[in-house]
């Protein structure tokens, strides 16, 4: 990623479960993944503020002498949803996420 909004990438969602049953029918596509060598930070509140974590992390990375691979993971370990507008989930000052940035 290089900062330019118009670069184009490729962009799974991944909500963790716990199991799943063979018996599943559903939409949505489960697979396992392999483990991420990163550098992990919990980012409480709003996802309005998620991008200047991206930097905080990046700016350890650079500081602390690790190299980014440049692989992200964001693990929406708490997501508190409103049943109107979808941008009250984006502000939900309760919203939990696991930011991982993968590391050589």
């Amino acid at each position: 990623m290089d900062g330019n909004p118009a670069t184009t990438f490729d962009l799974d969602i991944v909500i963790p479960v716990d199991k799943i049953t063979d018996a599943y029918q559903g939409q949505y596509l489960f697979k396992n993944l392999a483990p991420l060598k990163c550098i992990s930070y919990d980012h409480f509140g709003s996802w309005n503020d998620i991008a200047g974590v991206y930097e905080k992390v990046n700016y350890f990375a650079m500081n602390s002498g690790y190299t980014l691979n440049f692989e992200c993971r964001e693990i929406y370990q708490n997501i508190k949803t409103a049943k109107d507008e979808m941008q009250k989930r984006f502000d939900n000052p309760d919203n939990v996420t696991e930011i991982q940035m993968g590391i050589q």
